[in-house]
């Protein structure tokens, strides 16, 4: 995991910068190195001509507040700041010369602007810019307004606003690659992970794997029920914990595969589990299993969606959408003018009009017939399409194998990387309540659009990894 990077800033004239520079190497290093600041030879970006930086990587962000405490109680600290207030006549109340340590951050860049050959304008970022690439797979809000991220690899992260909380195997959690999280109704908070469940209640974790009755330690996917039982995703089946023990449905029980890697309960209570196998429902005593036998056209579900009139889609690896009402499918595929089978995501705009993301572009249904597709030749970045969302202005937002794209209906703006090096791929995006659009380029943080910039916030501002899945606002504005 690539450590957490942090600044320290002195504001003096840039003509005596090289002069405090000399005095930090000489002095100042080896007592900030004996408070777990070690120097990197990253210069970053700069803020303003007269603030002197220089960068240091620390191993938690968590223990920030803890290094900064006692480096200000740190007389021989003192001391220095004391003398340099003095020299560089910069002493502050305390007649100290004022500094600050703070997590890192890049301002973004200006950013470029070409002609496309059809449609409008293609806007391109590079990493230079701003546009970045780290690995959240799911995120939620707690009761208390923190937000939890589980980080693939970096454990789970906790932010209050201000700054992130990391929890990791280092503190009780069974596995420092995370899945999912979920809060159940009595506020404990439960961390899928690659070696079991990990519920923490505020103060410790309590581990719960397959010794405890977990038919597998892999969790992909965790929600509650009505009754207040947790349902558990596993590579084994469906399990519910009612607090006591695990109770476990596979195959035997009628589900049409042990590998589950999803479930939600719908507006009527029904369960829903998508497999590689086919799509069941589940009402609480018996199995309703939907595959090729039934009229689904491809047994790889690889996203399930309810509309606004409450009909289950199931967008395929090689059949197209297929839409369960009436107990039959209604099927969109290529021969209705799909692109192709398919189908990655599938999203419903203000109009009514449905939007599948396949594998060659994307595909406009209005629910009768598919009119209309776009692809690269109409702008779009890739013809691989992960995920689509409408934005408050109507915008619609398609995240691809090569970038990020905005389409407003005539044009695209397409935001991607010009260094080859970096991954285009794009995860997830959303828009808060400032207009701003958030996306989650692959392994490169979490990017913040403000319509004319991009700032960039990876693991050396505080997350945890840099490869987000999932975003989210909640009610008080918090990402």
């Amino acid at each position: 995991m690539t450590q957490p990077i942090v600044r320290l800033a002195f504001e003096l004239d840039p003509q005596r910068h090289s002069e405090l520079e000399s005095l930090l190497q000489g002095l100042a290093l080896p007592l900030l190195g004996q408070h777990g600041f070690t120097p990197i030879a990253e210069t970053g970006r700069p803020i303003l001509p007269d603030v002197l930086t220089c960068l240091f990587s620390i191993d938690r962000v968590s223990e920030l507040a803890d290094q900064r405490e006692a480096l200000r109680n740190d007389e021989a600290w003192s001391q220095l700041l004391r003398d340099w207030g003095e020299c560089f006549d910069r002493a502050g109340s305390d007649d100290t010369m004022e500094y600050r340590i703070e997590l890192y951050s890049a301002p973004a860049g200006p950013g470029t602007t070409q002609p496309t050959r059809q449609t409008g304008t293609w806007r391109t970022y590079d990493a230079t810019d701003g546009m970045g690439g780290a690995f959240v797979q799911d995120v939620i809000q707690d009761r208390d307004g923190y937000i939890w991220c589980a980080c693939y690899g970096g454990g789970v992260a906790r932010f209050d606003g201000h700054t992130f909380k990391n929890f990791t195997t280092n503190d009780g959690l069974a596995h420092n690659e995370v899945s999912s999280v979920f809060e159940a109704a009595d506020g404990r908070l439960w961390f899928g992970t690659e070696k079991g469940i990990s519920v923490f209640d505020g103060e410790k974790f309590e581990t719960l794997g397959t010794g405890h009755g977990l038919p597998h330690d892999e969790v992909s996917d965790i929600f509650q029920d009505r009754n207040g039982d947790i349902w558990l995703c596993t590579e084994n089946g469906a399990s519910r914990y009612d607090g006591r023990s695990f109770h476990t449905l596979n195959v035997t029980d009628g589900l049409v595969d042990n590998q589950v890697t999803c479930g939600l309960q719908d507006r009527n209570g029904h369960y829903w589990f998508g497999t590689e196998t086919g799509l069941n429902r589940y009402d609480g005593d018996t199995f309703t299993a939907y595959t090729r036998r039934e009229g689904l056209a491809d047994n790889w579900v690889r996203c399930v969606y309810e509309d606004r009139d409450g009909a289950i889609w199931a967008g395929t690896q090689g059949g197209g959408a297929c839409r369960l009402d009436d107990g039959g499918f209604t099927v969109i595929s290529e021969s209705d003018g799909l692109p192709h089978a398919g189908v990655l995501d599938i999203m419903q705009d203000a109009h009514g009009d449905y939007w599948f993301c396949t594998f060659r572009g994307v595909a406009l249904y209005d629910g009768q017939r598919v009119t209309d597709t776009l692809a690269e030749e109409d702008g779009l970045a890739n013809n691989r399409t992960w995920k689509a969302m409408q934005d408050r202005e109507g915008q619609y937002w398609i995240a691809t194998l090569s970038g990020l794209n905005c389409y407003a209906g005539h044009t695209f703006a397409s935001f991607k990387p010009q260094d080859t090096s970096k991954e285009n791929s794009v995860l997830t995006v959303t828009q808060d309540r400032e207009g701003h659009m958030w996306f989650g380029p692959w392994g490169g943080g979490v990017t913040r659009y403000d319509g004319d910039h991009f700032t960039t916030f990876t693991a050396e501002d505080g997350l945890t990894e840099d490869v987000i899945f999932s975003a989210i606002e909640d009610g008080d504005g918090n990402l």
